[in-house]
């Protein structure tokens, strides 16, 4: 395809969405609306007078279920977009076929949005276990990012900007909650997540590779307004520069506590 003649697509909604509940604006406000309202008001009274829940099987059947379900999106969407539509990887334009594997593309697409509204289920965890230092900035700004954006991003158009994005997060997720499902098995297993720093890299590597993709577009005409680019780019840098200044800041600790543990041993 000679992408110079490409199309390029006004900001619009897609228009086999007009029906569909979930894909309506005021669906993700109420969503966004009330996991903040249960963050920063209900969750704290609630548990004010109580103990911390001990959910420790929840929890642990919960990461179980968001590495399958990570993975399996993962999978499922590349496949079904690169290989069963046979799409490139770096340009495409918004898809408004109404075949049916582009329906099933924004059937899947719904699904793993719902998947990361469920990721505010994160947060609750952390409320009923009152480790209310865990509810940083950075942990909501975060779950509320990804659940726009994975909801902009098949209300606007799918394209390989799109599906790249969605594949690598859900593999990440994938990684993550592996971590959180292991930190559950007792100190047996916890002595070996040393790999825990590690993970905070990989996350801080799929937010510039995400930058990296979502640039492609400033250099080809990939029919896709650049209006959406731009904010796609702000989100995840935001939340790069986050997740950059808490790693920092972490790995600063560990080397001071470091230094400090090696004074008192030579003292």
């Amino acid at each position: 395809m000679d992408m110079e003649s490409v199309q390029t697509y006004v900001f619009e909604r897609d228009p086999r969405l007009k029906t569909w509940i979930s894909a309506q604006p005021l669906s993700l406000v109420s969503i966004v609306g009330l996991y903040l309202y249960v963050v920063c008001n209900w969750g704290p009274r609630f548990m004010r007078d109580r103990k911390p829940f001990s959910l420790t099987g929840v929890t642990r059947a919960y990461n179980l279920f968001q590495i399958v379900a990570s993975m399996t999106f993962a999978v499922k969407i590349a496949h079904h977009f690169y290989f069963r539509m046979g799409q490139p990887f770096l340009c495409t334009p918004p898809d408004r076929r109404e075949d049916s594997l582009t329906l099933e593309l924004l059937d899947i697409t719904f699904y793993y949005w719902w998947l990361r509204v469920i990721d505010f289920l994160d947060t609750v965890f952390f409320i009923l276990r009152k480790k209310q230092r865990q509810i940083t900035f950075l942990h909501i700004f975060h779950h509320v990012i990804v659940v726009c954006v994975s909801w902009a991003s098949a209300i606007y158009g799918l394209t390989n900007l799109v599906i790249f994005t969605l594949c690598l997060n859900s593999c990440v997720h994938a990684i993550m909650y592996s971590y959180y499902f292991l930190s559950t098995l007792g100190p047996a297993v916890q002595k070996h997540l040393w790999w825990k720093k590690h993970l905070t890299k990989v996350q801080i590597f799929q937010f510039v590779l995400m930058i990296a993709h979502l640039s492609v577009p400033m250099f080809r005409n990939c029919g896709y307004p650049s209006s959406i680019i731009y904010t796609w780019q702000a989100s995840i840098g935001a939340i790069l520069i986050l997740f950059l200044n808490f790693y920092i800041r972490s790995y600063k600790n560990v080397v001071k506590r470091n230094a400090a543990g090696a004074s008192v041993k030579e003292n």
